[in-house]
C-alpha cells in the first residue's frame, strides 16, 4: 500500500465532497447544478474505487463516509 497514493485519494475525495455540496447548496440551480453533482458523485465513486484497492473496501468505505460527514456537518 502506498500511503502518500491513500493520502492523495483522501484529499481527492475530500475535493470533490465539498465541491458536490457547493453544488448542491450554492447558487447554480436546475440541469446543470444536478450535472455537476452528479459529476463530483461519479468521481467520488472512482476515488472510492481505487481506495478499496489499496486498504479494503470496509476501510475505503469508512474514509469516505468519515470525509462526507465532516464536510456535511460543516454546511
Amino acid at each position: 500500500m502506498s500511503r502518500s497514493e491513500v493520502a492523495a485519494l483522501r484529499q481527492r475525495l475530500t475535493e470533490e465532497c465539498e465541491a458536490g455540496w457547493q453544488a448542491l447548496y450554492g447558487l447554480s440551480e436546475g440541469v446543470a447544478k444536478h450535472e455537476i453533482i452528479a459529476a463530483k458523485f461519479r468521481n467520488m465513486e472512482v476515488h472510492h474505487q481505487r481506495l478499496t484497492e489499496l486498504v479494503g473496501e470496509n476501510q475505503a468505505t469508512e474514509i469516505l463516509c468519515q470525509i462526507y460527514n465532516d464536510i456535511g456537518n460543516a454546511h
